[in-house]
């Protein structure tokens, strides 16, 4: 909102919110989470890997959000983070890592559907505007967001939605 609006110090704030969340927190939650809701000892250490993967690549790219500054701007009808540090391989590839990759490893089948989805969703945010990937990938992952509450709504009836919660139906007795 702050893009068609004159209020540069609020779009400052909310760049680096949104790099913070996106570029640092992002890369070191998600293998702490799936190492939380994992059982499996050996797959728990295997988290703990791409943990250490995550803290180092968020750590890096901390460094670059307090030490070089952070610019978005609208170019063709996408929002374009200049932050060069995030385009290097090396660290795409432990982003990948972390964010994508780690999720192959989990017990869970959902929680591997979600590592596929999210990495194939990269892939065409990279296909569609490398510029914007952040923005379009971040907004696949909105999407992808959404599946996550429809696993967690249903996931007890095994994908099928809830009967309606009524309560229970009194029997008359003869």
């Amino acid at each position: 909102m702050t893009f068609s609006h004159d209020a540069p110090l609020l779009k400052t704030a909310m760049t680096y919110v949104y790099s913070g969340f996106s570029h640092v927190l992002w890369p070191m939650y998600v293998p702490f989470a799936m190492g939380v809701l994992e059982a499996v000892p050996w797959r728990k250490r295997t988290f703990l890997a791409f943990e250490v993967a995550g803290v180092a690549v968020g750590l890096y790219l901390l460094y670059f959000l307090v030490t070089a500054p952070v610019i978005a701007e609208v170019i063709g009808m996408h929002i374009v983070y200049d932050s060069p540090h995030f385009y290097i391989m090396s660290v795409m590839v432990f982003y990948l890592a972390a964010t994508c990759v780690s999720c192959f490893f989990s017990s869970h089948s959902f929680v591997r559907l979600f590592g596929v989805l999210a990495l194939a969703s990269f892939v065409a945010a990279y296909l569609m505007h490398v510029r914007a990937l952040v923005s379009i990938w971040c907004f696949f992952a909105a999407i992808l967001s959404l599946l996550i509450y429809v696993h967690l709504r249903f996931r007890d009836l095994g994908g099928f939605p809830r009967e309606p919660s009524f309560p229970p139906a009194t029997t008359a007795t003869p």
